[in-house]
């Protein structure tokens, strides 16, 4: 998955990396994925939504997101909704 390295660059990139990493994860909690892709595998192997996947570890980066401001605490929000 994706989210996580997103996350990182977000956190720790140029400013426009950090724009396009959130806009790419916000993009993928506000889409539908094509048909055959919305499971993923969590780690004991479990078979999860895949926006409940993203959703994870966006809620393992709260207090990172927070501080993002409006534009942070939308993703959460979007992630509390899985």
């Amino acid at each position: 998955m994706v989210t996580p390295l997103l996350l990182d660059i977000a956190q720790q990139g140029h400013p426009a990396a950090k724009a396009t990493a959130l806009a790419l994860i916000d993009e993928a909690m506000s889409s539908y994925p094509h048909a055959g892709y919305t499971w993923v595998a969590a780690p004991d192997g479990a078979a999860v939504p895949l926006c409940r996947a993203i959703a994870h570890h966006l809620r393992a980066r709260t207090d990172f997101l927070v501080g993002l401001g409006r534009r942070g605490k939308s993703l959460l929000a979007d992630a509390a909704a899985h």
